[in-house]
């Protein structure tokens, strides 16, 4: 079971909280094609702001040294970051949601860059993030949680619309 967490964060995993859902914010965060954490602990850019159903979206993304370095304990070496998708609004409590697209997942390379070639089937607008994969590490570290990349806690977040 995959087990999730939206906030962004640059502290090591082994000191992550779990979250239910990403924080409530007054207003949806400003569409972009791409975006960038804290510090640049990651980043992430789409390729198109709507295409079709079925047809392939490619996310692009990297991370930065300790963000890797995260990863690299998190997944025990499989450097695996798997794409999210939200609403694109939130729900009436003010918590984001959020799908792991367990079929759009990618390995980061050496050099914390990824590439995520995703068929997105569910029509409308979305907001996207990427989060690490499954956690592999003892339980301590996993928690309840694995550590959120990039998600709807910014001011601006990845964004696009499937026809």
């Amino acid at each position: 079971m995959r087990l999730r967490k939206v906030a962004m964060t640059a502290v090591a995993v082994s000191s992550l909280v779990g979250l239910a859902a990403a924080p409530a914010f007054a207003a949806a965060p400003t569409p972009s094609k791409t975006t960038c954490g804290s510090s640049n602990y990651a980043c992430l850019t789409v390729n198109q702001a709507s295409v079709p159903a079925g047809q392939t979206v490619i996310f692009k993304g990297s991370l930065s040294t300790s963000a890797l370095k995260n990863l690299a304990s998190w997944t025990k070496g499989d450097n695996i970051v798997c794409l999210t998708r939200y609403k694109a609004t939130a729900e009436s409590n003010g918590s984001w949601p959020w799908t792991t697209l367990d079929g759009a997942c990618a390995q980061v390379n050496k050099a914390g860059k990824f590439t995520i070639n995703a068929e997105l089937g569910q029509k409308g607008p979305h907001y996207f993030g990427v989060e690490m994969g499954p956690c592999q590490a003892d339980a301590d570290q996993c928690g309840n949680s694995d550590g959120g990349l990039v998600g709807l806690d910014g001011k601006s977040a990845v964004y696009m619309t499937t026809t």
